[in-house]
């Protein structure tokens, strides 16, 4: 049997990637594990941050075991010439700093490329993604050179494989905001996450722009990840002609 395990780390993502795996034919088995015919899909929530990567402790197994390791989920353009729900496919994750920077598997970015290409999606050239423990705004996007693209959890994700002699892995992500896009607060996203409706109700007159700016971030969010989840698909099919039951590759 095919391993490939996903690793997320919204629920949101790992929920529309779900849903869009029941609708071709995985049947779950438990543990967010999803069969069909000799392929087997495990998705791994481990958050955002470093400090949530022990919710990966106890999975070496799973995962020297599989035929793909592939970290997913959205990103911020730092890149202008991304737009809304554009797929990257990054080479090499680095911090904010621009130190350190890890690669990716290069036989799989070959693999996936071609799988997106067969099924007519257009991958947008990323030479790397920056991982950063906050949001990172239009000024501040301004400032880095050094990357196409910043999430919150590829670059520790990667390393924490890498100390752990597993394999390198795979990067797919699709773009939720714009480089020129102005984000919310971090604590007006937390507040509206927890109550929708009565940060909109609160908000609204007395921090219009506030509200327009999460509105957008949250509707954009939500088409990205619906698109992930449908574009994840889609390439994992073609990843299984290509695997046939190896390890990986």
């Amino acid at each position: 049997m095919t391993t490939i395990c996903v690793i997320m780390a919204m629920t949101e993502e790992i929920s529309a990637f779900e849903q869009h795996l029941e609708k071709n034919g995985y049947s779950p088995q438990g543990n967010m594990e999803y069969r069909r015919d000799n392929l087997s899909i495990h998705i791994f929530r481990c958050g955002v941050g470093a400090g949530r990567l022990k919710k990966l402790a106890g999975k070496h197994d799973v995962l020297r075991g599989s035929s793909a390791i592939i970290i997913a989920g959205i990103s911020g353009a730092i890149n202008g010439n991304y737009g809304i729900s554009d797929t990257i496919i990054p080479r090499h994750a680095c911090l904010l700093d621009g130190k350190f920077s890890l690669d990716m598997n290069e036989q799989l970015i070959k693999v996936s490329e071609k799988a997106f290409a067969d099924i007519r999606i257009t991958v947008k050239p990323c030479y790397q993604v920056v991982t950063a423990n906050r949001l990172v705004d239009r000024d501040a996007k301004r400032q880095i050179d050094f990357a196409d693209a910043v999430d919150m959890e590829t670059y520790h994700i990667t390393a924490w494989l890498k100390e752990h002699d597993l394999p390198e892995p795979l990067c797919v992500r699709v773009i939720s905001d714009t480089r020129n896009q102005r984000l919310p607060d971090e604590k007006s996203i937390v507040s509206y996450m927890r109550d929708p409706r009565g940060f909109i109700f609160k908000n609204t007159f007395a921090h219009p722009l506030e509200c327009l700016k999460l509105l957008k971030l949250m509707l954009n969010s939500k088409k990205a990840v619906h698109i992930l989840g449908e574009y994840m698909i889609r390439m994992i099919d073609c990843f299984e002609e290509c695997f046939k039951g190896q390890k990986y590759v």
